[in-house]
């Protein structure tokens, strides 16, 4: 059942905010640093590493993080009061199609939704990575290409989850920065 006001969340939210989502760095640099560790996975100590046990770890981070990005949306919904609230409610971000407090809650969904995707990666690698390691001993990109790519795309997302979980984590300081100057002035 879809909410009353709100509409589906990647029509009405992700997809319309697609170009601010694409210019952000955080995917990018993920992407960067997921290359390079691909590059460097097989003379590292993670290659001879079972993938269960990594993908075990993914799931830890993931339900940290999801946990996080939950408790941010707590802290703006219930923190800033209703009068505030009705307030950012109105206020546009600058270059934003949103209120400022849609802007404010899309940041936490969106981290969630991010470590939900860490939580589906991390499961698929427990069934299908079994009992096999992260970088087969002796196995070249030639050999495995989407070995491979799922070893990029995975390394992605993690390191994406992880900025996007910085997001949250400097958000909640914003807003308390924002309460702090409207109630000292």
């Amino acid at each position: 059942m879809r909410p009353a006001n709100g509409g589906d969340f990647w029509r009405t939210h992700v997809w319309k905010r697609r170009r601010q989502l694409s210019h952000d760095t955080a995917p990018w640099v993920a992407l960067g640093l997921a290359v390079a560790f691909t590059a460097a996975a097989p003379s590292l100590p993670v290659a001879a590493m079972p993938v269960t046990d990594l993908a075990d770890a993914g799931l830890l981070y993931a339900a940290l993080s999801f946990a996080a990005a939950i408790a941010g949306v707590g802290i703006a919904f219930g923190v800033p009061g209703a009068e505030r609230i009705q307030r950012w409610s109105t206020l546009r971000s600058k270059g934003s199609d949103f209120a400022a407090f849609s802007d404010l809650a899309f940041v936490f969904t969106w981290a969630a939704m991010v470590q939900v995707a860490v939580v589906i990666v991390s499961f698929l690698a427990i069934v299908f990575g079994r009992d096999a390691t992260v970088i087969p001993a002796g196995v070249s990109i030639e050999d495995a290409p989407m070995h491979y790519l799922s070893l990029l795309f995975s390394v992605w997302l993690w390191w994406y989850a992880l900025f996007e979980l910085t997001a949250v984590i400097r958000t909640v300081m914003q807003v308390t920065n924002a309460i702090v100057t409207e109630e000292s002035s």
